[in-house]
């Protein structure tokens, strides 16, 4: 048995071992804090824990899937992870989810390669595609992004103050170029895994209820789904940013050939579909964390004023996952209640959040509703907590005070509170 063989099978055993470990030493989260499938651990590895529902002898599956989701891809090599560049942002996909969380944004506006993305305008630099790769082998990447900050002060309705972080980008070594070709930068931070198989696992119907793209409540919220052309029929999207990935495997797919220049449906793939596969389906074993001090007065106080400011008309609190007999996915997911605090659809968020760059179309004020689960863990498993699609927000309370759009009504009630319902509001955020 070679060393190479050896070593592959020691990390088979270790992960196995481990994830057994996290499973058996991972308390359940009761029903009625955060549904049947989620778990309740408050450490650094909380967002890559299996559904508790998994049976055991599955985990072989998953481990395998982890697998492939930890190592760097390379661009030849003995173990078939290859494929990677020859542009390419990230030669990994833990290397942009940090512990199955959101890619943090970069520290140092001098960091080389931050996971962060950058989705690129329809109106410039064709040449460059539609992503920025900023990393290459053999080739010279695309360029680099220089991200530099303006505060702009604030002040709620009792007099107390407040500072919002306005980003600007400007792109660096690039090929020469006249500054008026230059394309508009969408950034973009990768997104926490957590729950997204169970996301999936929502039957179309049930979002489709909760749209209502002319408001004919009257309520000021006027979300609509997103549809991705199929290959015989349109889907729902989900996933992403602007919701254009309908599946899972359409999402990773689309990850892989952006993020690092692998091509999953060339003949023959660049990754191989067994590879494929297995990191699919690790993705959508993922379990969401369960909620927190849920009894505590002040949490729930947060709660009753979360959805007494409207919050709870986009970031919906329950969902529940298709039966077992319509369920295209794992058995695990079917049948469940669900807490993301998202309706999966996309909401027109106002011009202060405005991100018509990438396609210059008027849906670039639209943005689908993220999950809230895990919101109060982020600090916990990646070290940092910020948050919109583009990192800008440095807390929760920042986060609410650049919703504009639909969701300016629910600001401007909770620039009304007072500091003690604010507080209680924020409280509840951390306890998701």
């Amino acid at each position: 048995m070679t060393m190479a063989k050896r070593i592959q099978i020691g990390i088979h055993l270790l992960a196995a071992g481990l994830l057994a470990l996290a499973v058996t030493a991972t308390e359940r989260a009761p029903a009625s804090a955060a549904g049947t499938v989620a778990i309740l651990d408050t450490s650094d590895k909380a967002f890559g824990r299996p559904l508790p529902n998994l049976p055991p002898e599955r985990f072989p599956e998953m481990i395998e899937g982890r697998l492939v989701f930890v190592h760097p891809f390379t661009a030849d090599g003995p173990r078939g992870l290859t494929g990677l560049g020859p542009l390419y942002v990230a030669d990994s996909c833990a290397a942009c989810h940090f512990k199955d969380g959101r890619g943090r944004r970069p520290r140092d506006p001098a960091e080389p390669h931050p996971p962060m993305i950058f989705r690129l305008g329809a109106h410039g630099a064709p040449s460059l595609g539609g992503q920025l790769q900023d990393r290459g082998l053999g080739v010279r990447p695309e360029g680099r992004v220089q991200i530099t900050y303006r505060e702009e002060p604030g002040s709620y309705a009792d007099g107390s103050t407040y500072s919002l972080r306005r980003p600007e980008y400007r792109l660096l070594d690039t090929a020469p170029r006249d500054e008026t070709d230059l394309p508009a930068l969408a950034p973009r931070i990768p997104p926490t895994l957590v729950g997204i198989g169970l996301l999936e696992a929502v039957e179309s119907a049930q979002v489709l209820e909760l749209a209502d793209p002319a408001d004919a409540d009257g309520d000021g919220i006027s979300g609509r789904p997103s549809w991705v052309a199929g290959s015989d029929r349109r889907l729902l999207g989900r996933f992403g940013w602007k919701a254009r990935q309908a599946t899972l495997e359409d999402q990773v797919t689309a990850a892989l050939a952006e993020d690092m220049g692998i091509d999953a449906t060339s003949e023959p793939p660049e990754i191989s579909p067994h590879h494929l596969r297995q990191l699919v389906l690790y993705l959508r074993l993922l379990a969401p964390p369960a909620r927190r001090d849920v009894d505590r007065l002040a949490v729930r106080l947060g709660e009753r004023l979360f959805a007494e400011a409207g919050c709870a008309g986009c970031h919906r609190p329950q969902l529940r996952t298709a039966p077992v007999e319509v369920l295209t996915g794992p058995s695990e997911l079917a049948s469940q209640s669900i807490h993301p605090y998202t309706d999966l659809l996309l909401h027109d968020m106002g011009p202060e959040l405005a991100d018509d760059g990438e396609d210059g179309r008027p849906e670039g004020r639209e943005w689908r509703t993220p999950p809230l689960w895990g919101l109060g863990l982020l600090e916990q498993v990646n070290g940092e907590t910020y948050l919109l699609h583009d990192g800008r927000a440095r807390s929760f309370e920042e986060a609410i005070l650049w919703h504009g759009g639909e969701a300016a009504a629910s600001r401007r009630r909770f620039t009304n509170l007072a500091v003690s319902d604010r507080e209680a509001l924020l409280a509840f955020l951390a306890s998701l």
